[in-house]
C-alpha cells in the first residue's frame, strides 16, 4: 500500500523527463557506435514505460487517484490476428511463443490498424504483462533521424487475438495527468462499500 502518493508522482516525472533527454540525442557518446545509441534509445524507452505503468497501477490499486483519472480511457490502436492455417501441418507451424514474438508481421495483419479506447486498467495491465513489447519508429521528415514514438504491446491473455499500439506522447499526456492529479474529498460508505474520490473540479462541480 503506498501512504504517501507525492514522491511516486515525482518520480513518474522525473522517469519522463529522463526518457525524453535520452530520447532527443542525436549523437551517439565518443566511444559508442550509433546503432548502440538506438539500443540505449530503445531499452530507455522500455524502461520508463514498464515502471511508469506499475507505478499508475500501485496508485490506483492504492486509490491515490482521482475518479476523473481513473476514469480515464486512452485511444490505442489494435492489429488483429492472423488466423493460422489448420491445413500446415503440425510440425510445420510457427507458433507465437517466446522465440518468435518479434515476428509480428507474421502473427498480426500491420496493414488493418484500427482505432479503440482502453480503460486505463487495461493499458497499466496489458503493459505491467506484457508478452509482445517493441518500440514504435518512425523517419522523421525534417532530418531523416529515427524517432521513438510509440510501442506495440499485448499480454499472454490478448496475444491470441490483438496487437496493441500505444503514442508515447499519449501516455506522457496521461501520466502528466497523474502526477498533478489531487484529491481533495473522499466520500466512502462501509454499508455499501462505494468509494469517491473527487479532484479540484468534480468537488467544485458539486
Amino acid at each position: 500500500m503506498i501512504w504517501e502518493s507525492s514522491y511516486w508522482k515525482n518520480d513518474l516525472l522525473r522517469e519522463m523527463d529522463q526518457v525524453n533527454e535520452l530520447l532527443s540525442l542525436s549523437e551517439p557518446q565518443p566511444d559508442e557506435e550509433i546503432d548502440e545509441l538506438e539500443t540505449r534509445k530503445g531499452v530507455g524507452l522500455e524502461k520508463f514505460m514498464f515502471l511508469s505503468a506499475y507505478i499508475v497501477r500501485k496508485l490506483l490499486e492504492a486509490f491515490k487517484l482521482s475518479d476523473e483519472v481513473e476514469g480515464t480511457k486512452l485511444t490505442i490502436g489494435r492489429y488483429p490476428r492472423i488466423p493460422s492455417s489448420r491445413n500446415v501441418p503440425y510440425y510445420d507451424r510457427d507458433p507465437l511463443d517466446f522465440l518468435s514474438a518479434h515476428r509480428i508481421e507474421k502473427f498480426y495483419r500491420l496493414d488493418a490498424p484500427e482505432k479503440v479506447t482502453m480503460n486505463i486498467k487495461g493499458v497499466v495491465n496489458q503493459l505491467v504483462h506484457s508478452f509482445i513489447f517493441v518500440p514504435q519508429l518512425s523517419i522523421s521528415k525534417r532530418d531523416c533521424e529515427t524517432v521513438f514514438n510509440g510501442v506495440l504491446f499485448n499480454s499472454e491473455k490478448t496475444k491470441g487475438d490483438w496487437l496493441f499500439s500505444l503514442q508515447l506522447q499519449d501516455w506522457q499526456d496521461f501520466i502528466q495527468r497523474v502526477a498533478h492529479d489531487d484529491i481533495v474529498e473522499i466520500i466512502y460508505s462501509r454499508r455499501d462499500d462505494s468509494l469517491v474520490k473527487l479532484s479540484p473540479a468534480q468537488a467544485s462541480a458539486k
